[in-house]
């Protein structure tokens, strides 16, 4: 809503209650302080004329700010997890190859290579990582899960921002 502002040369000058508190310049030269947004309201409203579209909508309004924060949200919990990803370590990290282990099997005594076999081989064909693998893996997986719940809080955020920009129009 747009007020009059009466100035001192009998002219009107176009102020809105954003306005309040500020000194605004009438054609004639002077400039002229704004009163406070209630004092504002009790001016004159100014008529609505042709330069002045009816229902003007702001450009940047919530909506908007929802879907850039939602859209921000989602990309920067995208980039965290490629990143992430790339560290990751590959499944067999840090296990020797089996060509290595067969070598260094070859190289037992006959004792600790039955030692082996009912360590490793008998309770099953299953590779075991070891602890330090085990634990940052563990971390990895917590990292990527909470990394994709705060991608779904920017796609919701997102989401919502898209739909009131919708239901305006």
């Amino acid at each position: 809503m747009t007020y009059l502002l009466p100035c001192s040369c009998g002219r009107d000058i176009r102020v809105e209650p954003r306005q309040a508190g500020e000194t605004v310049r009438c054609e004639c030269g002077e400039t002229c302080a704004v009163p406070t947004m209630r004092e504002v309201q009790g001016l004159r409203p100014a008529p609505v004329s042709s330069t002045t579209p009816v229902g003007t909508e702001t450009i940047w309004g919530n909506p908007q700010r929802f879907l850039v924060a939602g859209l921000a949200v989602f990309l920067l919990a995208a980039l965290a997890a490629i990143i992430l990803y790339v560290q990751f370590p590959t499944h067999f990290a840090g296990l020797p190859s089996p060509e290595a282990v067969r070598q260094h099997v070859k190289s037992m005594p006959t004792q600790e290579t039955m030692q082996y076999f009912h360590r490793w081989i008998l309770p099953g064909i299953e590779i075991r990582e070891p602890p330090v693998f085990q634990n940052r893996r563990n971390m990895v997986y917590l990292g990527m899960a909470t990394l994709a719940g705060l991608a779904a809080v920017g796609l919701i955020l997102a989401g919502v921002g898209v739909a009131r920009i919708v239901r305006r129009r």
